[in-house]
Parts: structure tokens; sequence; C-alpha cells
């Protein structure tokens, strides 16, 4: 542990259709990934080592609205020559123009981005022309106009609640936990947009993608709520819907206990 440190937290948002997801990578590849980009600038900057937290993973292609990380600097750090705005400033300039840093705050040293998040929200969002835009393909996800839009809000009422998601996972370590809570899971027309926003206190690897995924079987006729309800009652991967791709998929806000 540093000693003698304050605990910064960070709200960025990016366009991850560049990138191969959040998580930090190394060798040739460092510079695809968000948080090896933001930590190559932050230690060139401070001139010191700098590991950041992300409040979760995000894949390939998934964009963020509000991801939220922290990191620790020096307590002596901080000075009035040194600010926090001038640390984001000299950050959003050193960063590439699809990754940007909207805040920096002082927060209490037990504040970890992932571990004190209490609610996180997903949006999807989900174009329904009849042929592709090629100006929003990186910002949607194609899907269609053929949708049973009612049917797909009657089978999101199944998720809400507290269920074992197992199944509703990628997540090749299954000795974790997979109890998660949805607390709500909204529908938004805009034009040739649907917009699907899912809030939960946290999600498993690739599972909004997988409830999106079987939402959207539900919408084309190929799966029914029986079915939905077995892969509920029934955790394993074999019984839910297919992995939605990427594109259109954006972590919009992350919440915590301390918040007004």
């Amino acid at each position: 542990m540093m000693a003698g440190r304050k605990n910064l937290k960070m709200v960025v948002s990016f366009d991850g259709a560049g990138y191969l997801g959040w998580q930090r990578l190394g060798g040739m590849q460092k510079k695809k990934s968000i948080q090896s980009c933001l930590e190559i600038v932050l230690q060139e900057i401070l001139n010191m080592d700098i590991k950041i937290a992300g409040s979760g993973r995000t894949d390939a292609g998934v964009h963020a609205k509000g991801q939220v990380a922290n990191f620790y600097v020096p307590s002596s750090f901080l000075t009035d020559r040194f600010s926090l705005q001038r640390l984001k400033k000299d950050c959003n300039h050193k960063l590439p123009d699809d990754i940007q840093i909207l805040s920096i705050e002082e927060v209490a040293d037990n504040f970890h981005s992932r571990y004190s998040a209490t609610r996180k929200t997903y949006i999807y969002y989900l174009d329904t022309r009849e042929v592709p835009c090629v100006f929003s393909r990186k910002y949607s996800l194609w899907v269609g106009n053929k949708l049973d839009v009612e049917a797909m809000k009657e089978c999101s009422s199944l998720f809400i609640g507290k269920h074992d998601f197992r199944g509703f996972s990628s997540e090749k370590d299954m000795k974790k936990d997979t109890i998660r809570r949805i607390y709500n899971i909204t529908f938004k027309r805009e034009k040739h947009l649907l917009a699907i926003s899912i809030t939960g206190d946290g999600f498993l690897y690739n599972m909004v993608r997988i409830l999106v995924g079987t939402l959207l079987e539900v919408g084309r006729g190929e799966r029914t709520l029986e079915q939905v309800r077995f892969a509920l009652d029934n955790p394993k991967r074999k019984y839910a819907g297919v992995t939605a791709g990427s594109s259109g998929l954006f972590l919009y806000k992350v919440e915590y206990n301390d918040e007004k």
C-alpha cells in the first residue's frame, strides 16, 4: 500500500470500435485496450507507475458514456500548481480522440470503482431499418425490422429480480457467485433505433449481450417464453440465447451509494 496516498476517481467516455476492450493488454496490443491507453498517458504525465481499476471490463467494440475507474497517487501530488482540473486537461490532450476523461475527483481511500458500485446501466441500440445504415454500424446493432417488440417486453419481465444468471454468461470460472439482481429493463423507440436499457446490481461476463441475444430470439419467434423460463431455472449456457454483437452496446452509468 502506498504510504500517504490519495484515491482518485475518474469518469471516462470512449468509443470502443477500435479497441479490443477495456482489459489491460501487453506486448504489441498494449495500445488496443482502453485501460492500457489511460495508464500510459497517466504514467507519462505523472512520471510514476499507475495502475487503474475499472468498474468492469467491456468487450471489444463496446462503448462507454460513463465508465468509472480509480487509481492512487502520493498525497504530495495534489498541489495548487498541479490540480485535478489540470490533470484532466493534460490527459485529454494526450489521449486519442476516441477516449476522453469527463471528470476526476478525490474520493475515500476505500473506494473501489468495481467493488463499491451498487448499480450499473447498459444501453443497447438496435438498428431496426430494413437495410443497415453504414454510418451507424459501429454504434448500433442491425437487427432488421421484423421484431415482435411486445413479446420482447414480456420476456424481459422474466429477468427482473434476483436470479442465478450462470447460463446467461460466458464466464469460464464458474466458482464465482453468479447471482445478480436486475432492477429494470426498458424499451424506447428513437426513429429507426430501439434502445434497450438494462440496470442491475452487477453483470457477469457477456451477460448483457446474452440477455439481449435471448430477447432478439424471442422477438424473431425463434424462442418461446417457456424456453426462457427453463433457461433461468436450469442455469446452463446451452439453454440461453446467442451472444448479441458488441456494436450498439454502451456502458451508460455506474452508481454508488454515496452519490445523491
